[in-house]
């Protein structure tokens, strides 16, 4: 089965063209195809970098100046007094941000507050920038100074105008809210973030045969699998700095233990966030296990290792992690 050969009127439409390409590629993955399934990934994902080109090195200065502008004093005013104690969930796309906002919305103390960017449209109003879309090297130095009260009542008010469970605490899983985690700290004494973390080959592997919303400019970097484990190592060392700089603050969870292992997993989370079980919670993590478990290889999900099928021709990707002291799962 080869599946590689579009045909005109697809090619014809770009966004058409990366779904039908995406789609042929993993029915070929999912057939065991694994060389041609790997072919037609790559053509999908040329699609995509040809309609939303990355820029690297924007990615890179962004990286540095956020911890340039941690790495001493904290950039706000000392003055926030909020008492509000949303859940973060952050981290990298397809590292299972979805399954535990899943696993902790359905306790009783908890609401879901989706995936809407609240922090970063705080931090636009709050600057007084709203047209910039995004975090930029421009948009941090024009937080300095600025009040962390201000930030925080920015966010809380982001929040309450999608509550429909007043009284009950966020769960904000906007997963590039790992960018904002500085101002998240200071803003919000009491947020509790939650950042989930996967296998460095795996992250770049799942995100490079994704097909992401057709037209969306989210995640330009998983288009390319070098650029995706740039990012993928800007991500790690971003981690690891938040962590020196707040200790105690973040709860890193391993992406492949939760699959394995959810109510122990779900336990240490809500502990992390000063929240007792919810029985609630173990009707979740049952029904999840049944679902991410394979019936063949119910303790090794399918979602894991599953770069090991592409081993040959994701070399470069293995040698650029190991040449920068990244374990490959």
């Amino acid at each position: 089965m080869s599946g590689t050969a579009l045909s005109p009127a697809i090619e014809r439409s770009p966004a058409e063209g990366t779904e039908a390409a995406f789609s042929a590629a993993t029915a070929l993955e999912d057939s065991g195809d694994h060389a041609e399934a790997f072919a037609q990934f790559v053509r999908a994902n040329a699609l995509c970098r040809a309609r939303f080109p990355y820029d690297g090195k924007a990615d890179e200065a962004l990286f540095e100046a956020l911890r340039r502008t941690f790495a001493r004093d904290l950039p706000l005013l000392p003055d926030s007094t909020i008492t509000e104690a949303p859940v973060f969930v952050v981290g990298l796309p397809r590292t299972g941000i979805s399954l535990v906002h899943r696993l902790l919305s359905a306790h009783s103390q908890l609401w879901s507050a989706g995936d809407l960017p609240a922090m970063p449209a705080a931090v636009r109003q709050i600057t007084g920038d709203m047209a910039r879309p995004v975090l930029d090297t421009q948009t941090i130095a024009g937080l300095a100074g600025r009040s962390a009260q201000a930030l925080g009542e920015l966010y809380i008010t982001h929040m309450r105008q999608q509550s429909k469970a007043q009284g009950l605490r966020p769960v904000d899983r906007f997963a590039a809210n790992f960018l904002y985690i500085g101002w998240i700290v200071e803003a919000l004494p009491n947020a509790s973030i939650v950042c989930l973390r996967r296998g460095a080959m795996d992250s770049v592997w799942s995100n490079f045969r994704t097909p992401f919303a057709a037209g969306s400019t989210d995640y330009p970097w998983s288009h390319d699998l070098l650029d995706a484990a740039r990012y993928v190592l800007m991500f790690q060392r971003l981690m690891a700095f938040w962590r020196q700089r707040f200790p105690g603050r973040i709860h890193e969870i391993s992406f492949e233990h939760l699959v394995i292992d959810q109510e122990v997993q779900t336990r240490r989370m809500l502990a992390h966030c000063g929240l007792p079980w919810d029985p609630a919670c173990h009707d979740i993590c049952d029904r999840e296990t049944k679902v991410v478990s394979g019936a063949r290889q119910p303790s090794r999900p399918r979602s894991i290792g599953r770069w090991h099928a592409h081993e040959t021709a994701l070399a470069d990707v293995m040698e650029f992690f190991l040449a920068n002291g990244i374990p490959l799962d």
